[in-house]
């Protein structure tokens, strides 16, 4: 079964499971709009233990197999959700004050995670193993033990930090922090970021490898 929700997102509703012993399912999404095909089982029989199966890519595709109570997953073609965000124009960050960054631009997003126009930020779209790395560089030049510091924030709540002291006069300060987190859909990521220079500063501009920038990898 080939399905194109080009129109907004559809669901695939199963047969009863009790008259469909042994059948075999194939569905595969092979449009490239944002809009989910989610697979369903007749009232409360599961796939896999779960109510439903979404498909959110791009040739994401699942071939299902009925046992006459349940539909089981006999293989999946499901891509991992990603996405690389960039801080491209200079943002003030306040000496002393905790900010996030508001990112601006979109190097790549598989799985529409990536949020640029409204909150900035990572929003998860399904349970699972996620790494995360977040990076950010300092215009500005550092002294002696003046930090710079960064945050990966779930949901409001800091889980890493990565920080680095100036060991002397006129340095140029970054951070970068990671994690391996299980999240679950529903779940937002931002990366929040503080230095104590004595001013404000701005984030760097100079290219897209200066940029503060957040990189978020499912691990399937």
């Amino acid at each position: 079964m080939f399905c194109a929700p080009v129109a907004g997102p559809i669901t695939v509703t199963l047969p009863a499971a009790a008259s469909n012993t042994g059948r075999i399912y194939y569905i595969k999404k092979t449009d490239g709009t944002p809009n989910t095909i989610t697979i369903d089982g007749n009232g409360a029989e599961t796939i896999d233990g779960a109510t439903t199966l979404v498909l959110y890519v791009q040739y994401d595709a699942v071939r299902i197999y009925c046992n006459g109570s349940n539909w089981y997953i006999l293989e999946d073609q499901i891509h991992p959700h990603m996405c690389k965000l960039r801080r491209s124009t200079a943002q003030t960050i306040n000496n002393s004050t905790y900010t996030n960054i508001a990112f601006n631009t979109e190097d790549y997003d598989v799985g529409n995670i990536g949020d640029i126009t409204t909150d900035n930020r990572v929003e998860i779209q399904r349970d699972g193993l996620y790494q995360i790395t977040a990076t950010w560089i300092t215009t500005a030049v550092m002294d002696d033990n003046e930090e710079v510091t960064g945050y990966i924030q779930i949901n409001g709540t800091r889980y890493t930090r990565g920080l680095e002291t100036s060991g002397g006069t006129n340095f140029i300060l970054g951070s970068t922090s990671s994690v391996t987190l299980e999240l679950s859909a529903g779940d937002y990521i931002d990366f929040e970021v503080w230095q104590n220079e004595g001013s404000s500063i701005t984030t760097s501009t100079t290219n897209d490898q200066s940029n503060p920038c957040i990189q978020v990898r499912e691990i399937r």
